[in-house]
């Protein structure tokens, strides 16, 4: 299900081209950097080489830059509004509310991103409008360029505003193109759609070569592997491989098998006991983890309390499950992705 939000400004165009506004906040942070374009302005101002407008008049020209590379990223497809009457930009501005929906599912949703904040919740978190900074500099967030419309919806992430509009383009059988860098876009390309980062277009090849799934698969593979920058927990000891490895045999999440998907932790330390239990049958260690699996080493040991089932079932057989206790990731990983699917739903 998505919302219908195209503008009537473009139902016209025969080509719709979705452009993620968080590349104005990248591009803002590189221009805020020690050596950025608006750091420099902004030093010079303070001492006395410039003065305020002529601060603002740097800004300004710093983000036309970055609109005039966009157009030229665009000219290269032949996609550029300025050129092609069928083409519409539409730049998706992120919420300012647009983490509540997700922060609802997960208090702690990019809860790595709330900076000096002592307390956080997603589910009621309330972000920057990055178009008041921009109508500061004496730019028009929803006219930057000519053939170039601005869409926000307070309650929706850019990425979700973009998924909506390209259903509904979709539908009314219009081209669409997505522009954006956020590696979590490439679901979109499960459906008929084009998918730009900025560099280079992104296809369902190129998905399959980085990741070794299908774009269709791709918030299953991210659940189990887990997203850093977006603060999603995937489960301890499925990396990039081993997760590509589950999804290409099982397909998706919820065929995966549940030991697949389940950890074992001592509910005490049982390293003496194991240590016993060794040395009673006169095994070596080496011939310990060869027989009854790799985490016998580590839980000897008393190094980690968490393991793999693959790695610690056979101990757990052979001093009984009384002194484990198993974690099932299944409700997590339903979770995960959730949180990682574009729209939310």
């Amino acid at each position: 299900m998505y919302y219908e939000l195209l503008p009537d400004s473009v139902k016209s165009a025969k080509k719709i081209i979705l452009l993620d506004g968080g590349y104005f906040v990248f591009r803002m942070t590189k221009h805020w950097s020690p050596k950025g374009k608006m750091r420099q302005a902004h030093n010079r101002l303070k001492r006395g080489k410039i003065n305020w407008f002529q601060r603002q008049a740097a800004f300004k020209k710093a983000i036309n830059n970055d609109v005039a590379y966009v157009g030229f990223r665009l000219g290269e497809m032949k996609l550029n509004p300025k050129y092609e009457s069928d083409c519409r930009v539409i730049v998706c501005w992120d919420g300012i509310h647009g983490r509540r929906n997700r922060g609802n599912l997960d208090s702690q949703y990019k809860a790595n991103r709330h900076g000096a904040e002592e307390t956080y919740s997603a589910a009621e978190h309330e972000g920057v409008d990055i178009r008041e900074k921009l109508s500061s500099m004496g730019l028009e967030p929803n006219n930057l360029s000519k053939g170039w419309h601005g869409l926000y919806d307070a309650g929706l992430e850019g990425d979700d505003l973009m998924a909506h509009l390209a259903f509904e383009a979709i539908e009314k059988e219009k081209e669409v193109i997505i522009l954006s860098s956020d590696s979590d876009m490439v679901q979109m390309l499960a459906q008929p759609l084009r998918l730009h980062d900025f560099t280079k277009e992104i296809t369902a090849i190129d998905v399959y070569e980085k990741y070794g799934v299908l774009p269709r698969q791709y918030a299953d593979w991210k659940a189990l592997v887990g997203d850093v920058s977006d603060n999603i927990v995937g489960v301890p000891f499925i990396g990039p491989v081993a997760a590509k490895k589950l999804i290409s045999e099982w397909d998706n999440l919820d065929s995966i098998p549940a030991e697949s998907i389940t950890t074992i932790k001592p509910k005490y330390d049982i390293s003496r006991r194991l240590n016993g239990l060794r040395k009673k049958e006169g095994y070596s260690l080496s011939y310990a983890k060869k027989k009854f699996g790799s985490a016998w080493e580590r839980m000897e040991k008393g190094d980690v309390n968490e393991f793999s089932w693959s790695a610690a079932h056979k101990i757990l057989n052979l001093i009984g499950d009384e002194h484990f206790e198993t974690i099932s990731y299944r409700e997590r990983l339903n979770c995960s992705r959730k949180l990682i699917e574009i729209p939310f739903k």
